[in-house]
């Protein structure tokens, strides 16, 4: 669709019980689908033409490289969990790292000049033992590390910061951990509502999310049989 929700139409017609993480890479499009308790990594044309399985298994939170050569992702079944490249034309895995601590919990991210992969990890048994740890692309020792950082987040077009949710108000908000140090600044002020994913754009000029309120209904039914 058009960047002001116009224009909508089917990309691919491609199905199964999950269908996640659609993100470009170079002159393709990748994404997640589940089908037969089976997960894959595929790879479509830009307008989801010629779809092609690149790698299958235990698979989560794909992300491109900067490049446009390779797609980094968390294999979540192995145990101690690992970080994997995979060429994006297909071929063997490569093991870049294996996940601390007790689990992953949440994606992963390359940044923009495609040298660094960051993550948050589980070290205890809950949230208040977690950090982010960011490493060399192709694997080392954590270069920075920072706490209480857990789910989504992003980098900074610049590279210079780790993008995440914090609660500020008794509401979630994005906040910007610059990777010098120093004390987070708030970039959203919603006052209420509850907000998911969100990506910038190709130029580094737009910040997409997904942001709402959440609603239910109660539902009485009766002479059931």
């Amino acid at each position: 669709m058009n960047t002001d929700g116009s224009q909508r139409t089917l990309f691919s017609n491609l199905r199964g019980i999950g269908i996640g993480f659609v993100s470009r890479l170079g002159t393709y499009v990748i994404f997640l689908t589940t089908h037969n308790q089976k997960t894959s990594l595929i790879r479509t044309d830009m307008d989801g033409l010629n779809p092609r399985t690149v790698t299958t298994g235990g698979l989560w939170s794909p992300y491109c490289s900067s490049s446009g050569d390779y797609v980094y992702y968390a294999d979540w079944i192995a145990r101690p969990q690992r970080l994997l490249r995979v060429p994006i034309e297909g071929g063997a895995a490569v093991e870049v790292a294996r996940v601390p601590g007790k689990a992953l919990i949440g994606v992963i991210a390359v940044s923009p000049d495609g040298k660094f992969l960051a993550f948050p990890y589980l070290e205890g048994e809950n949230a208040a033992h977690s950090k982010l740890v960011v490493i060399p692309a192709d694997g080392g020792p954590p270069t920075e590390t920072f706490p209480d950082v857990t789910g989504i987040f992003r980098w900074s077009p610049d590279g210079s910061c780790i993008v995440h949710y914090a609660v500020c108000n008794d509401t979630f908000q994005l906040v910007k951990q610059p990777l010098s140090g120093g004390k987070p600044r708030q970039l959203t002020k919603f006052p209420s509502g509850r907000s998911g994913d969100f990506s910038w754009s190709p130029d580094g000029k737009w910040l997409y999310i997904a942001h709402g309120e959440v609603r239910s209904d109660a539902v009485l039914i009766s002479n059931f049989r």
